[in-house]
Formats: structure tokens, sequence, C-alpha cells
């Protein structure tokens, strides 16, 4: 297969928005917000248009945004493709979630991974916030589902009082406990 050149200009504009071709990776480094939702959704779109290959995706982020989350979750789910996540730093809440989507689930030795139930604040009518609170509740669910989904592959009897309490606060985790709970696939060799 031919190899063909790109030009500084347009090599900078996939760079900064975490899109590396050749090495067919993508990076999803800070907060989780519609931006960054964006740039990994239009990266494996792109990725799975040039070939079936692997995609890895870089992850260091201290969580964010539900719905763009969840998003990039859904994406990731409905690909052919391999997908694997290396977590470099840090998988926190939201984050943390979407490293569950990945069919390898890979920790840098020194990173961790914190669950928890989200939080979100509101401020409208009160028939608007009972509405909204009812709504994020169902998200909650779609999440703490998928952490318990992966958690039962490695602990079939993990049971969902025992996530709750896992999730009541903030549990962090490093690489090896993430592991051995089954929130991921392994510690990356050194």
């Amino acid at each position: 297969m031919a190899t063909r050149k790109i030009d500084t200009e347009t090599t900078m504009m996939f760079y900064e928005r975490g899109i590396h071709i050749p090495s067919r990776t993508l990076s999803l480094i800070g907060d989780i917000t519609r931006d960054s939702a964006e740039n990994i959704i239009k990266g494996i779109h792109l990725l799975t248009g040039i070939s079936a290959d692997p995609i890895t995706i870089i992850l260091n982020s201290e969580g964010g945004e539900v719905n763009q989350g969840l998003a990039i979750m859904d994406m990731m789910q409905r690909q052919s493709v391999h997908i694997t996540v290396e977590v470099y730093g840090e998988a926190c809440s939201m984050a943390a979630v979407i490293l569950q989507a990945a069919d390898t689930r890979r920790m840098a030795p020194t990173s961790r991974l914190m669950v928890h139930v989200g939080s979100e604040s509101y401020d409208d009518h009160a028939s608007i916030v009972k509405r909204w609170v009812k709504y994020n509740a169902k998200e909650d669910k779609i999440c703490s589902d998928k952490l318990l989904d992966r958690i039962r592959e490695k602990h079939p009897d993990f049971s969902r009082n025992k996530l709750n309490k896992l999730l009541e606060f903030d549990t962090i985790l490093n690489a090896e406990e993430t592991v051995e709970l089954g929130l991921a696939d392994e510690v990356i060799s050194t």
C-alpha cells in the first residue's frame, strides 16, 4: 500500500483534534464536553472509514458531561473494529464509564480510576427540575449498569447493592485494583 504525504498544516489540524491517523490513535484528554465528544466521534468515524484496523483511544480525564460521555460510549459500541482504551493519568467519573465501552481496557501503572454517582445542579422552575431529576436518574442507571456488567464479567455474583455502596461516595482505585475489580483488563507493562 502506497503512503501519501500529508502536509504540515493538515497534520497539525488532526493533531489539535487528538487524531493521529498513522497509528490510528485518538486522544481524549481533559474534561468530557461537547467539543471533546465531537472530536472522538468524528475521529472514530474517520478512522473506521479508512480501514477496519484496530483503534486506540488515549484517555486522561476527570470526567465531565454525562450526555456527551454516553454519546462517545454509543459510538464506540456500534463499531465492528476493535477499540482499545489506554488510561494515562486518570479515568474518573464519566471517563470511567467510557472506559467500559472498550473492547480492551488498559491502565498505565500509575493511573487511577474513580467511580461515583455523578452530580447535577439545577436552577429552574420546580416542575422542570423534577423532570430533569427523573431523566438524570435514567442516565445514572445506564452508567451504573455498564459498570456492573463489566464487573460481573470477572465477578458474576457482584451485587447491585455492592456497586451502589461503591458509587455512594468517590471510590478511587489504582491500576491493579481497577483490574482486580473488573473495570480494566490489564496494567500496561513498563
